[in-house]
């Protein structure tokens, strides 16, 4: 077998000095099918002497991938690590720098712009490669019919109950939401009957909504209640005037499992039936704390 001088001085080379990093090397996320992440090293430390190494980047491949660039941190003890993003891809767009230690880092990019870029590449100099490896994570998110329609739900309405989610993945008339394109089409079209008053009846929320604003009040409170004054129109009463609270500090029984057997009690307000002469007529009157 015969090797050019050049080839067997590069291999020659690279097995004697594994600690020189290949600037400018290319990588890219490993293709996966869940959620969970799969994780490859693409630069290791212990075979790298540069301080700072070049890098290309593939950007993901299509919607709904995410591949995640970062290092690790180890504590004192060397017990536990800790995961440092560096940067990250997703649906397909171009690389992005990630907010934290490794903020100030610069990606170049083919086409420096927001548009969706699969199979692009960018380009970055990582640092602290003499002391740190690097690694790509990629995953994939991928919703099923179902869960696909609680997030419309919890987008357009006031949150998803179980009978909506059967009836948006079951409806015919919506059509079929086996899949996210089939979803959109039946989502567009609930939409629609929502919008159409001949299928789905015109309410006013601020109705329902005023119908059980004020709710009831088992006790007396002077302030934090919203609703209209006592004496104004919409305002709720009550069909009782006393509670169980009233009759435990009239009766000097068991409250807060203390008895209250001192009457009056000064510590609490008391509740009295008291006689007034009203016109040369006796009339009785309740007063709470000194009230009527």
């Amino acid at each position: 077998m015969q090797v050019k001088a050049s080839a067997f001085a590069s291999l020659f080379a690279a097995l004697l000095l594994p600690g020189k990093a290949v600037h400018g090397a290319v990588f890219s996320c490993d293709a996966h099918t869940s959620r969970t992440g799969t994780t490859k090293t693409i630069l290791d430390h212990a075979a790298i002497s540069d301080r700072e190494t070049s890098v290309t980047l593939t950007n993901t491949a299509a919607s709904g991938e995410l591949c995640t660039l970062y290092t690790l941190a180890y504590s004192e003890d060397g017990l536990q690590f800790y995961y440092i993003p560096a940067g990250r891809s997703y649906d397909g767009r171009n690389w992005e720098r990630a907010a934290g230690k490794f903020s100030g880092l610069e990606f170049t990019c083919q086409n420096d712009d927001s548009q969706v870029r699969p199979g692009e590449t960018c380009s970055v100099t990582l640092v602290d490669t003499d002391r740190r490896s690097y690694y790509l994570t990629s995953y994939k998110y991928q919703l099923t019919p179902r869960q696909y329609s609680a997030r419309f739900f919890e987008r357009s309405t006031f949150g998803a109950n179980t009978a909506m989610l059967d009836e948006m993945t079951t409806a015919a008339n919506w059509g079929a939401c086996t899949t996210e394109s089939e979803c959109v089409d039946a989502q567009t079209a609930w939409i629609a009957d929502q919008q159409d008053p001949s299928v789905v009846p015109t309410v006013s929320h601020r109705e329902w909504f005023r119908e059980r604003l004020n709710p009831r009040s088992v006790e007396v409170y002077k302030y934090g209640l919203s609703g209209p004054h006592a004496c104004s129109s919409g305002s709720v009463w009550r069909n009782f005037a006393f509670t169980k609270k009233d009759w435990y500090m009239s009766t000097g029984d068991e409250l807060d499992g203390n008895m209250r057997h001192t009457w009056p009690m000064d510590f609490w307000h008391n509740v009295t039936l008291e006689d007034r002469d009203v016109g040369g007529n006796v009339k009785y009157a309740w007063t709470y704390a000194g009230h009527v």
